[in-house]
């Protein structure tokens, strides 16, 4: 089952906090030590997340709504929105797609419902809707001071026994 803090697993199996942590060394390798750069999501907000449940098909999360995540209105971007129902969506299939397998994106659809201030907490909660070649997962995004929905989403993801692509 998962430790504390949602770090690591008894039986050696990738947790949501390794697997963001292979997705950025990925992101960093293979530049110039001139071009080195930080990983997407190291750089927007995997250092800040907080895994506060992991189980297979469904994970929880915090995130802290800092500046560097906001629009001009001081809210939470919507990209930034998208791109956690997009992670969230794999840390909920992570467990059940097995290290040999690789998935993409097919189809993702999100319903902005309200702001999420700079300075406060959204909590990202993600789960297994349907599992087969195609993998559905559903993604609510609340304000923790409030509870109220920030977004909700759905993510499709087309599972692939071929390698991630090398370019």
């Amino acid at each position: 089952m998962v430790s504390e803090g949602g770090a690591s697993r008894e039986d050696g199996e990738a947790t949501p906090q390794t697997f963001i942590e292979e997705m950025n060394s990925r992101a960093r390798g293979g530049l110039e030590p001139e071009y080195e750069m930080v990983g997407f999501h190291d750089m927007l907000y995997a250092k800040d997340m907080q895994i506060l449940f992991f189980q297979p098909g469904h994970v929880v999360f915090t995130v802290p709504v800092a500046a560097r995540l906001t629009n001009r209105y001081q809210t939470m971007h919507g990209g930034v929105i998208a791109s956690l129902v997009d992670l969230s969506g794999t840390l909920a299939s992570l467990s059940l797609i097995g290290p040999s397998r690789s998935m993409v994106t097919t189809d993702m659809n999100i319903s902005y419902i309200a702001a999420a201030p700079a300075d406060r907490e959204v909590e990202v909660e993600a789960k297994l809707l349907q599992q087969g070649e195609t993998v559905t997962v559903s993604v609510d995004l609340r304000d923790i001071a409030t509870r109220k929905f920030v977004a909700q989403g759905r993510i499709s993801m087309r599972l692939s026994s071929h390698p991630l692509s090398k370019l």
